[in-house]
């Protein structure tokens, strides 16, 4: 081992980013501002000038600040350069009954004074040049092979590694400002690991600077799974394996079977730990169970080509096999993206380029000068004797350097790999069925695990003066039940059945989906459903479609039915029913041509064959046909459902008047932003799309979108920010159509924000709390609606347990719908609480995690909590609540529509080769209607 080491003039860098991120946005640290919208000049459209004379005697609204935190005092997030967060104060609910609940978030003590030194590492060839295409499976080991054997005798236990090229050193065993080692002098190919300081850190969750936080709460992360990490500990691989701050356990060898999903993968079960600030500073950690598909690591190639011939293992007589070209490649496609390795030199990774077309027996290959084929190779220089020669060579990356090893000697590697491929739906099903856990289950194998994790990692633990404490107990209080009425009083939807008159319907038959013999009984299933939906107040001309037509995907469906809608007298009033089998790939092209602006701007719904097998005409309370009808209704615009509270109590009929008050109206608004896969390159690509949907109605049930394809991403460390880059004209597009459509302008404005990680809020409130402050201030000087920012985190490991004895059979331990959290496990600062407003019949309830970001209407706990619980109920998609607000989830089912759109478009834009721009413009005949639920 060579080494090298000095000080340095200067760190190459100043700080350590994040590379590590919770929920989509990760949770890296927005150090700077996006760009800033410039200021909306006054608009011209005449909707707009409506709203402004409407105004002109309005005042300021909501403008006591009381509710507004202090930024001097805060310390766990930067302050906006916009506005202030809003605070949490002493107000504890004061509705609802006590439950007492157990929580997977445990006391977590950490030691004062905890400093760390913060190297980065790069890994440079013989030239000393970064290593671009180092294999990042390699880069543990390697290391800490050279911490391990360099001259200082460092002690291993002191390093906590990120797996990429950030290494955190307990302060003051590194000394120096750069270290450099070679790992072997003599290899054939020489890498260098270098490390390089850039910063000491004070591991502390409660700092001014939100650098330092994100940075501290990501180094415990990784520290307390550290100890499965360590090559030279006896606990490295065995039982668990460490990846990131989660543990994976490898299934006990008699329960494989009970993990298996396909011949090549199995489930890990594992736990997720994260670390946060809770009540009084102080540290907590959530342990979730985490479940990841991994291979099965006693596979060879010989199975893998087994399963490429569909044959099996002991009925093949291996000497005298071959394999054709398609069988070479479907061998190819299943060894692709794992990493491989040999007996014969363990120390070496491979990945496979191809299944090649030569068998070792009849290659000769060349060394030192000598030519001899690849059977007399192995037994000369490793002395292993070929037992299938005849089989064929698998060859490996690169393709240049021509690297052939016969088939029997290549398996999966020992060190386990977590796969990252998309499942197919049906092991997808599988694993799903195998994961789903009850919470008495899920929380007794998680303090099962934990049992196990505090006794090998406690030396780690220990080391840096943490420890993992007791499990947290809480009380929650389950709010007042919500009763829904099905179908709505009719004199409750005048305004919405007024708009339902003579509608029609059609049915097209997509690719022959069953037998045409079969066309009839379907015929009569969707005019049973018809004749349900007519129940909720959408009135159909008759229940008989208007014409039926047969469909395939390779002719043009706009020229199909525009022969049709050319007949009507307005397509807003038509439904297109298709039918498609359960294996359809087009539902996104049908989706585009019904509500793309080029194309028809009508209504559609798409039965799987599948979906219809299951409605029952002779039933009347057939659930699959309510469930449709329902969303038929509400997609169409109607109101389906009623809702209301049982209980008469002041403070609940005072809730419901003012938030759905014509006199004072609310528009509640739900974003979503969707960025591209890694995946989703070349090709493939696609932009961030974002969907923000704001009601249009003074009861919050019906919503119309504002859908927009960004040209610009900010990135914080190679993670996609969250910003809405058009926000602006989103929201001013929504407030617009709320006044069109109720003839009120909103005096508030609620947002529900989807997907935001707690790193992000300052750039949130930077961008898009300001972008509605600008956009009310364009429509009218005096135009100063009241503005509550609510962000809604459905990525998160909390969930809870009611830890009662109950007889009732369908008492299963979830906690009861309309279930709130609002102490024991919540942020000291920032205004947040856990609600469960749905509930959960199979596997663990999962609560949506709330902050109040910002709020100048001076909510009370009391009504924010009501308020995220009654608009789970407004879905028109089922008639039970949902887990989240409903303008949340509808903000995300537009995102994949509009995605779907994009996608469609580009296809048949290049498969035209139109050079035109990709649009996602909805038809104006369609655009303020919910087509997208």
């Amino acid at each position: 081992m060579e080494s090298s080491q000095g000080k340095s003039s200067s760190p190459k860098r100043g700080g350590a980013s994040n590379p590590r991120g919770r929920g989509r946005g990760g949770a890296s640290n927005p150090r700077g501002r996006g760009k800033k919208d410039k200021e909306i000049p006054p608009p011209e459209d005449t909707s707009i000038i409506e709203i402004s004379s409407q105004l002109k005697n309005i005042g300021s609204i909501g403008s006591d600040s009381s509710h507004v935190i202090n930024r001097n005092s805060l310390t766990t997030v930067e302050n906006p350069n916009f506005k202030c967060y809003r605070i949490r104060e002493k107000e504890q609910l004061t509705i609802g009954k006590d439950i007492p609940l157990v929580t997977n978030v445990y006391n977590f003590k950490l030691k004062e004074n905890i400093y760390v030194d913060l190297f980065r590492v790069h890994f440079l060839n013989a030239k000393k040049e970064l290593d671009e295409n180092f294999k990042k499976s390699r880069k543990r080991d390697v290391v800490m092979k050279v911490l391990s054997e360099a001259k200082n005798k460092f002690d291993i236990k002191n390093f906590v590694f990120d797996d990429a090229n950030l290494l955190y050193v307990t302060s003051g065993v590194m000394t120096e400002q750069r270290y450099e080692y070679c790992l072997d002098p003599d290899a054939k190919k020489v890498v260098y690991v270098r490390f390089e300081k850039t910063k000491s850190l004070l591991i502390k969750l409660s700092n001014v600077d939100n650098v330092s936080y994100t940075e501290s709460k990501t180094f415990l992360n990784l520290m307390i799974t550290q100890f499965a990490k360590i090559p030279f500990l006896e606990s490295y691989n065995k039982q668990c394996t460490g990846i990131g701050n989660t543990l994976f356990f490898k299934p006990p060898e008699t329960k494989s079977d009970n993990y298996s999903l396909d011949f090549l993968r199995q489930i890990w079960s594992g736990l997720c730990f994260s670390i946060s600030l809770g009540p009084r500073g102080l540290p907590i950690l959530n342990i979730n169970q985490s479940f990841g598909v991994f291979p099965k690591l006693t596979l060879t190639a010989i199975d893998f080509y087994c399963e490429a011939n569909g044959v099996q293992r002991n009925t093949l007589k291996l000497e005298k096999m071959t394999m054709n070209e398609n069988q070479r490649a479907r061998m190819t496609a299943l060894l692709k993206g794992l990493n491989l390795s040999v007996d014969y030199n363990k120390s070496r990774e491979f990945t496979i380029y191809s299944v090649i077309d030569k068998i070792a027996s009849k290659t000769v290959i060349e060394i030192d000068d000598k030519k001899t084929t690849i059977p007399n190779y192995f037994k000369e220089r490793y002395n292993i004797q070929l037992k299938y020669p005849d089989l064929p060579l698998i060859q490996m990356n690169p393709e240049a350097a021509k690297i052939y090893i016969p088939m029997e000697l290549v398996k999966i590697s020992d060190k386990p790999q977590r796969l990252k491929q998309k499942l197919e739906p049906y092991l997808t099903s599988k694993m799903v069925k195998c994961c789903t856990k009850l919470p008495g289950d899920k929380f007794s194998e998680v303090n099962s695990y934990l049992e196990n994790i505090k006794k090998d990692g406690d030396v780690i633990l220990k080391k840096f003066g943490t420890d993992i404490g007791n499990q947290i107990q809480t009380v929650g209080k389950i709010l007042p039940a919500i009763k829904v009425k099905l179908p709505a009083d009719p004199q409750k939807r005048t305004v919405y059945d007024e708009k339902l008159k003579n509608f029609t319907y059609g049915v097209v038959f997509v690719n022959r989906p069953d037998a045409p013999n079969k066309y009839n009984s379907y015929i009569d299933k969707i005019k049973f459903i018809i004749s349900n939906v007519k129940k909720y107040g959408c009135n159909f001309a008759s229940d008989l479609p208007s014409y039926k037509h047969e469909f395939n995907t390779k002719d043009n469906l706009s020229n199909i039915l525009k022969k049709e809608l050319d007949k009507l007298t307005t397509k807003k009033n038509h439904l297109v029913i298709f039918v498609i089998r359960e294996n359809c790939t087009s539902y996104g092209s049908l989706k585009m041509y019904c509500e793309q602006k080029e194309y028809l701007g009508c209504h559609s719904q798409v039965l799987k064959t599948k979906t219809l097998f299951k409605v029952n005409p002779s039933n009347p309370r057939c659930r699959v046909t309510l469930n449709i009808a329902i969303k038929i209704n509400g997609k169409l615009g109607g109101l389906s459902k009623d809702l209301i509270y049982e209980e008469n109590d002041p403070k609940l009929n005072e809730f419901k008047k003012k938030f759905f008050n014509k006199n004072d109206a609310t528009i509640y608004i739900g974003a979503d932003v969707i960025h591209p896969a890694p995946q989703d390159v070349g090709k493939n690509s696609i932009p961030s799309i974002s969907a923000v949907v704001g009601s249009m109605d003074i009861l919050g049930f019906k919503y119309a979108v504002s859908g927009k394809v960004h040209t610009e991403t900010i990135n914080q460390n190679k993670q996609a920010m969250e910003t809405l880059q058009f926000f602006n004209e989103q929201i001013k597009e929504r407030i617009t159509s709320f006044k069109n459509s109720t003839n009120t302008v909103p005096k508030h404005i609620v947002v529900f924000r989807d997907g935001v990680a707690d790193s992000q809020f300052k750039i949130t409130m930077d961008h898009e709390v300001s972008a509605i402050h600008k956009v009310c201030e364009s429509i009218n000087k005096n135009y100063k609606p009241t503005i509550t920012f609510l962000v809604i985190q459905k990525r998160h490991g909390v969930r809870f347990l009611d830890p009662k004895k109950s007889s009732d059979k369908f008492f299963n331990g979830n906690v009861p719908p309309n279930t709130v959290i609002t102490k024991d496990i919540i942020n000291p600062e920032l205004l947040d609480l856990y609600v469960v407003p749905h509930k959960g019949s199979l596997g663990t309830s999962k609560p949506c995690h709330v902050y109040a970001l910002y709020d100048d209407w001076k909510l009370s706990l009391d009504e924010i909590s009501l308020l995220i619980c009654w608009m789970a109920n407004i879905c028109t998609r089922c008639p039970d609540p949902i887990g989240i607000p409903t303008p949340c989830y509808y903000a995300d089912l537009a995102c994949t529509r509009l995605k779907h759109h994009y996608i469609e478009k580009k296809e048949l834009l290049e498969r035209s080769k139109s050079k035109s721009n990709i649009t996602i413009d909805i038809h104006p005949s369609i655009r303020d209607e919910q087509f997208f639920v």
